[in-house]
């Protein structure tokens, strides 16, 4: 495509971050220099970076725990589903400790299309991974758990999107769910 054709622009001014060391990232984030981008937030204290990565995925899950943010407006963002689903479920065991899950009320255990075991409890964080037509559900769509139900046919879960919509999953119908606490830089 002939650039000659189509009008061109180049970012010149950088509105959202009001840190300058924040701003001079940025350009050099788009001067393609990430190197010297993100050591400018090293040195800031805003990276920390660890040569064994379960160490690092602890750390995550700790932060994450312990951020005052309502789960609905954070996320861990990793590079592996391993790695997702290690977070998710450390994330999920201090949440646990701390009460933020209400581990007194119903839960499921649910076997996902993946084939792994998914503890499914009021107030825990879904993540859907396919488009469902019949239920409305997007893909990578997120949402909280309101109600857990056992019933004859299985576990019905109770969820609230981040859409704001309220939808009832049928367990044995729609298995494409993992947990939403962390999730890979694709999906973000």
């Amino acid at each position: 495509v002939s650039q000659s054709r189509y009008q061109t622009a180049d970012m010149t001014t950088i509105t959202r971050q009001q840190n300058a060391d924040e701003r001079k990232a940025s350009f050099l984030f788009y001067e393609g220099k990430a190197e010297e981008a993100l050591n400018i937030y090293e040195q800031r204290g805003a990276i920390q970076t660890h040569a064994h990565r379960p160490t690092v995925l602890e750390m995550l899950a700790k932060d994450y725990a312990n951020d005052s943010a309502t789960l609905s407006k954070k996320v861990a963002i990793c590079a592996t589903n391993a790695d997702a689903y290690t977070l998710n479920e450390s994330i999920r065991q201090r949440l646990k400790i701390a009460k933020q899950l209400d581990t007194k009320a119903t839960s499921a255990t649910i076997e996902n299309h993946e084939g792994q075991q998914v503890e499914v409890m009021k107030g825990d964080r879904l993540l859907f991974k396919k488009n469902d037509k019949q239920t409305g559900i997007k893909n990578n769509e997120t949402a909280t758990v309101l109600e857990v139900k056992t019933t004859q046919n299985g576990p019905r879960v109770l969820v609230k999107m981040d859409s704001g919509k309220r939808q009832e999953i049928d367990a044995n119908e729609y298995k494409h769910i993992r947990h939403a606490y962390a999730q890979t830089t694709h999906i973000s």
